[in-house]
């Protein structure tokens, strides 16, 4: 029997054996607050409100329309799928409130009150409920009780998700008359970074309410309000975002960085491993190298504002600041060539492109691979930059 097959057992026999101390406890009418994982699963959240449990709602508010990624600017140099256009198919806009459910941050795992899983939020580990990696515990994590009514935000110190997905969502609040200040606690993942205070503050959110799952990682609630994730980007809420931010912040036009790259020397992922030659292209076209994250957000704003050439790798700092870059700015970005399907996110620097109309071009690389990264590693290892192709994309965008 080789590793593979072990593995598959020794799976099973936890499954199996999660399952029984489960049963156990829900016969002498305890739940998975005590002991054990929860006794089985909703496979939607449609299924478990239509089941009339508690008072939980679900509402559509509204379509978001189809929106459409442009092809890259240097679409005919790419021989794969990325050299046409995408389009994300519309989708209903959910606006749900559960009672007295838990959610459990690892596994990713939201509980109801029946003490069942809802497989469709909480489907981040395979399309299999049965297989759900909450049902592998025998003792889920200690529980911290919320009162009163709780939203869940996303908190996350990531500046991409932070403007994307996050601010967003105060747009979509605003859509049903609510507003993220009459909630009791604010919930998300971690608030750890200056620049989300900075971004928070813009948006008036109350931060004194923030409630982390780094502090606990498994909460209870009264009541939780919350949309339901969906793969089609909200670009009504993005430019919302975008158009405030650039309302409130006032932009220093002294803050010239004309041409620049996007250096990640402070990440271990996604860097140019033949930086020498790299670098020499750069000063050659009068690249300069900036940092994001050692900036504050208005001078990053100011920053990408007043930019006309911008060169990085595929990542938050591209994907999120390019947002506030003017009309036919000019883009490479710097991608792996194994980015191996759309879970990884392949199309996301591109929604700045397609909302302000830039000329964003895709420099596909071979990887160096690093195995530590694991299921990471066909797309954050460091890139092997074909230096030719590199120079040639950089005189296709100058014209020369």
């Amino acid at each position: 029997m080789n590793f593979s097959h072990l593995k598959v057992l020794r799976n099973q026999i936890v499954f199996t054996l999660s399952k029984l101390i489960s049963f156990l406890v829900h016969f002498i009418r305890l739940d998975s607050t005590h002991f054990g994982c929860p006794i089985g699963y909703h496979l939607t959240l449609d299924s478990y409100i239509n089941l009339d449990v508690d008072n939980s709602t679900s509402e559509k508010i509204t379509t978001l329309p189809s929106v459409k990624n442009d092809k890259p600017f240097n679409f005919k140099n790419i021989n794969n799928r990325y050299s046409h256009s995408y389009r994300y198919p519309e989708t209903d806009l959910v606006f749900n409130n559960i009672y007295n459910c838990r959610f459990h941050k690892e596994p990713h795992a939201l509980i109801t009150s029946d003490d069942r899983l809802i497989f469709s939020e909480s489907c981040a580990y395979g399309m299999n409920p049965k297989e759900h990696w909450i049902f592998r515990k025998f003792k889920l994590s200690k529980v911290n009780e919320l009162n009163g009514h709780s939203f869940s935000l996303g908190i996350t110190p990531n500046l991409w998700h932070l403007l994307m997905e996050e601010i967003p969502k105060i747009y979509r609040l605003g859509l049903i008359d609510k507003n993220i200040n009459t909630f009791d606690h604010i919930i998300g993942q971690s608030f750890q970074l200056d620049i989300q205070r900075e971004i928070y503050n813009l948006f008036d959110v109350p931060i004194d309410k923030f409630k982390t799952f780094d502090k606990s990682p498994h909460f209870k609630f009264d009541n939780l309000s919350f949309f339901s994730s969906t793969y089609t980007p909200d670009f009504s809420g993005i430019k919302w975002m975008k158009d405030t931010i650039l309302q409130k912040i006032r932009i220093n036009e002294n803050i010239k960085f004309n041409r620049f790259f996007i250096n990640r020397k402070n990440y271990k992922t996604k860097n140019i491993h033949n930086e020498d030659e790299f670098n020499r292209i750069l000063k050659k076209y009068n690249f300069e190298t900036i940092e994001p994250e050692n900036l504050d957000f208005s001078t990053q704003v100011s920053t990408f504002r007043n930019a006309s050439f911008i060169i990085g790798a595929h990542g938050a700092g591209l994907a999120a600041n390019t947002i506030f870059c003017k009309k036919d700015t000019k883009i490479i970005e710097i991608r792996s060539d194994s980015h191996p399907h759309d879970y990884a996110a392949p199309y996301v620097c591109m929604w700045p492109a397609s909302i302000n109309k830039l000329e964003h071009s895709v420099l596909f690389c071979k990887n160096v691979k690093n195995i530590k990264l694991k299921g990471r590693m066909n797309t954050d290892s460091d890139f092997l930059v074909n230096i030719f192709k590199f120079e040639e994309l950089i005189k296709f965008h100058l014209n020369e």
